[in-house]
């Protein structure tokens, strides 16, 4: 048979070797018939050519110099071409017709690059290496190379992927010099020197065998029965190193595409049994990390959401592009299509909707994504308390922003700057601090209590550099026209200027809010509920007898008035009389009340201090569960409460609340919530959790694994800026990221498509023993309780070294886990591997029905183990002394439960069951 091969940069000499036979006691190479093409000639410069250039680069960059000798060159064209009788015009081309050539641009927009230019216009085309060999364009006569690529590499410790700039190869770089000559002569520029050319860019690129993940390569391997893999790509034409197939087998291990042994001193770095998993990655055309993600997505019954997902993250650059949207949709029925073969398909029942569903749906789709993409966990670090303060000088950080650099008389520009953040939201005042202002935006105060959406997109204004311009004048000029003394005092006078008010005024320093809340500290009050926020946040009004007579009073004096239209929009801080829709009776009432100048009678906010929501509500709720929000509003409403202030912190009051239970009897409303598991108590007061809420973006640090490395967040990840709205809690909280790279000097992470984990206790603790290949759990000295788990691949018993150390994550609890929970944690991956293994009655042979029974049981058991009846007591993390460090517990204490799970048929389950510790008692 013949095999043709047809390639502008292939080695012919290492294919003729390759694919050489023995004839006649000798190996006779394979015949090369080179066909030559009769292009016009090409001219060839490097930068020892032109003359005034002088410098440089030995490292892949494109630097500044290099643009201005491009521009310049583009501007010489004409020149040239003037100088050429053949080409002489009677204008010169100084018009450009610019065309952006790569492979995330739309079809319609690479047909552009094919029309002829306007009489008077040079077409210029920026393109990738995709014009290497992908298309031509016949009129080209000026080729540019900067004789780079982006290649896709792995990194040498993590083996994660990452485009990185490299020097192209002479083969590569002759491939673009023949875009030009098709149609006349044509010119190459090369901006190297030709020294560099010669000794330093090599002739071939390298392989992709040599630097791209082998695991597709090796799954197709696995699922075609050829033996082992290392064996088999020892036959390639340009074999991997055995190192490259060891670690590639071993990420597959830890994906769950093949099996890990029961037995360390059975496992194989080189081979595995290939996984229900592993079948199912083999045959869909996603990245292993998104085919793992649609599998667990059918485990969980959230099949759809992940092939959604993983239709749009396998589309680079999808939301800058939305025409790609046809080409997610595409990919999204190819992928439902191919999973048919494996009994998963996407349920077209509308499920049993409640009020909570919707939110567990997208809790469970969460977790799912942070068992597709373990073990890319991130943990947050803590934010500084006394910078925090410092910055907003006491400030609100859920409503108020930092500007700094604001120049002299800076009040003067407050319409400028008030401008500049309307797109964020609406700013109620800006408070001027000699050359700081603070942004106030409004609040609703009938909205939960949270970092106001304002404050975040203004942090993310800052953190994408969008330039922040006044039209200002010289401080000497504006002091020369006012002509007053007086007025240059104000130079760098604290300066607040209230929109809704419309006054500025003097600000004054005053501790005024410190000594109120100490004042008040402890002060009993009587109050009536007008209206529930959400759980333990509400407003109020005194209902002791002098301030029910002022109430009264007011009531009177109203309905004698004849009542005007407002003559203006409504806004916070307005006061203003309105209709109450619930009574029957047309009298008015004070409407969207914040306070009331002089001795009036004031409405009051009030939250619940020491409290935060439950797991159950975090998970069925927005931030409160339906059954929490409805037992606090049965609670609070229609009857006299009191409440003892704890404290008053932006001019709302924390308080402990109590109702009358019989006729003695006064019950704490935060106590009967944590009593029927709606709440949980929180041992830190609220005054704390404000002062030490970090007002610009919270950094993240990489504290689980490669602590060595700075981690960035991509600026297009949502989560590229992360507003914590409790900071001051001691339990962590975790970020997952469905992308790694790395830098070519391997300093620094960069993490994309990220997610950002409910704040539940112990929840990151959870996921790491739940989706980890195996684990060793940490006892504390005594032996009565576990203090941490080491997560990764085990111990190989043989070499005795640690099987993936790279990828390994040593956590400390801060939370009390018990051998119940490590069973409840066996239990579910139980249920996982009853929908993800292959076999005789197995889920490829269910119906329906089976199906949907075991992904309710899986959904159940997920939504227990986290939702415990009893929160999990709050601990303080103690690390263990031997961190990394395995088989550190005494081997008789330890129950291997995997032995039985290998007795009832030896099927490559997807998850081992972890082995327990028997603790003393």
């Amino acid at each position: 048979f013949s095999v043709i091969l047809m390639s502008a940069t292939i080695n012919c000499k290492e294919f003729m070797e390759y694919f050489s036979v023995p004839i006649r006691g000798r190996l006779s190479p394979a015949h090369v018939f080179k066909v030559e093409g009769k292009p016009h000639a090409i001219e060839e410069y490097y930068l020892d050519d032109l003359k005034h250039i002088t410098r440089s680069f030995e490292q892949p960059m494109i630097a500044k110099e290099m643009y201005e000798v491009a521009i310049c060159l583009i501007q010489m064209f004409s020149e040239l071409e003037m100088k050429d009788s053949r080409y002489f015009t009677n204008y010169i081309l100084c018009r450009l017709q610019v065309y952006p050539l790569h492979s995330s641009v739309t079809l319609e927009e690479q047909n552009n690059v094919f029309l002829t230019p306007v009489p008077g216009y040079r077409k210029i085309i920026l393109s990738t290496n995709i014009a290497e060999s992908s298309l031509t364009v016949p009129d080209i006569k000026y080729v540019i190379d900067f004789c780079l690529t982006r290649t896709l590499v792995c990194d040498e410790d993590t083996k994660y992927q990452s485009l990185r700039l490299c020097w192209a190869s002479q083969t590569n770089c002759n491939q673009r010099k023949g875009r030009a000559g098709r149609v006349s002569r044509g010119y190459c520029y090369r901006l190297v020197s030709k020294h560099f050319w010669i000794n330093y860019i090599l002739e071939n690129a390298v392989p992709e065998m040599l630097r791209c993940p082998l695991g597709s390569t090796i799954l197709k391997v696995k699922l075609l029965d050829m033996g082992e893999p290392r064996a088999l790509l020892a036959t390639a034409l340009s074999p991997p190193g055995i190192c490259d197939i060891e670690h590639t087998i071993l990420q597959l291990k830890e994906i769950g595409a093949l099996a890990i042994s029961a037995q360390t001193e059975e496992e194989n770095p080189y081979d595995g049994e290939l996984t229900f998993l592993g079948r199912v990655l083999a045959q869909l055309p996603v990245d292993q990390h998104l085919g793992k993600l649609i599998v667990l997505g059918h485990v969980f019954g959230c099949l759809e959401e992940c092939l959604i997902i993983a239709a749009a993250l396998s589309l680079k650059n999808f939301f800058p592009y939305l025409k790609l949207k046809f080409q997610v949709a595409e990919l999204f029925e190819e992928l439902k299509n191919r999973i048919k073969s494996f009994n998963m398909h996407v349920n077209t029942q509308p499920p049993a909707m409640d009020q909570e569903y919707e939110f567990k749906q997208r809790f469970i789709l969460q977790i799912v994504i942070a068992g597709a993409f373990y073990p890319n966990y991130f943990s947050l670090g803590q934010c500084d308390e006394e910078i925090a303060v410092k910055n907003l000088t006491g400030r609100d950080p859920k409503t108020t922003i930092m500007v700094k650099n604001i120049p002299p008389y800076g009040f003067l520009y407050h319409k400028q700057l008030q401008s500049l953040f309307r797109q964020c939201g609406q700013v109620k005042s800006i408070a001027y601090d000699e050359a700081k202002a603070f942004v106030e935006f409004s609040r609703n105060p009938m909205e939960r209590f949270k970092t106001l959406p304002a404050v975040y997109l203004a942090l993310k204004m800052s953190q994408l550099r969008v330039p922040l311009e006044l039209k200002v004048h010289f401080p000497e000029e504006i002091e020369r026209k006012m002509e007053d003394r007086m007025f240059t005092s104000l130079r760098h006078t604290r300066v607040n200027v209230d929109f809704q008010k419309q006054t500025v005024d003097p600000l004054q320093i005053s501790f005024s809010a410190l000594e109120e809340s100490q004042t008040i500290s402890g002060l009993l009050l009587s109050i009536s509920v007008t209206e529930v926020v959400e759980v333990g946040h509400f407003w109020g009004y005194r209902i002791d007898e002098n301030s029910l007579t002022l109430l009264q009073t007011l009531a009177d004096e109203i309905s004698r008035f004849v009542l005007m239209p407002l003559p203006e929009s409504p806004h916070p801080d307005l006061v203003c009389l309105a209709p109450f829709p619930e009574l029957e009776n047309k009298r008015y009432y004070r409407a969207r009340i914040l306070y009331v100048s002089g001795d009036s009678a004031e409405a009051l906010e009030f939250k619940i201090c020491k409290m935060r929501p439950s797991a159950k509500s975090l998970v069925c709720g927005e931030q409160w569960s339906y059954g929490a929000s409805q037992r606090f509003t049965s609670l609070v409403n229609g009857c006299a409460l009191i409440v003892k202030v704890y404290s008053v912190v932006h001019s709302i009051l924390h308080v402990n609340l109590y109702c009358h239970s019989g006729i003695k009897d006064i019950v704490n409303i935060r106590d009967v919530l944590i009593r029927e598991e709606l709440v949980c108590a929180s041992i830190f007061s609220e005054f704390f959790i404000c002062t030490s809420w970090l007002s610009l973006c919270c950094k993240t640090h990489f504290v689980i694994f490669f602590p060595s490395r700075t981690i960035l967040i991509d600026k297009e990840s949502v989560n590229s800026v992360i507003v914590h709205d409790t900071p001051a809690d001691p339990f962590q909280q975790m970020l997952v990221a469905a992308s790694l790279s790395v830098n070519a000097t391997g300093s620094t992470m960069l993490l994309r498509e990220t997610t950002f984990m409910p704040p539940i206790p112990g929840l990151p603790a959870l996921l790491c023993m739940l989706f980890a290949p195996v684990i060793e759990l940490r006892v504390d000295k005594d032996g009565k309780n576990f203090t941490g788990v080491l997560c990764g691949l085990g111990w190989n018993q043989t070499l005795g070294t640690p099987v993936l150390p790279e990828h390994e994550m040593e956590l400390a609890f801060d939370v009390h886990f018990d051998v119940d929970d490590i069973v409840e944690i066996n239990i579910l991956r139980t249920a996982i591997n009853k929908l993800v293994c292959y076999g005789p009655n197995v889920p490829i042979c269910h119906g329906e029905e089976r199906i949907s029974q075991l992904q309710e049981n899986a959904r159940q058991k997920l939504l227990s183990l986290i939702c415990k009846p009893k929160p999990r007591e709050v601990i303080t993390p103690k690390w263990y002394e031997k961190s990394y460090e395995w088989n550190q517990v005494d081997s008789k204490l330890i129950i291997d439960q995997s032995e039985g799970q290998n007795e009832r048929g030896r099927n490559a389950f997807l998850y081992q069951l972890h082995k327990l510790v028997v603790l003393n008692t």
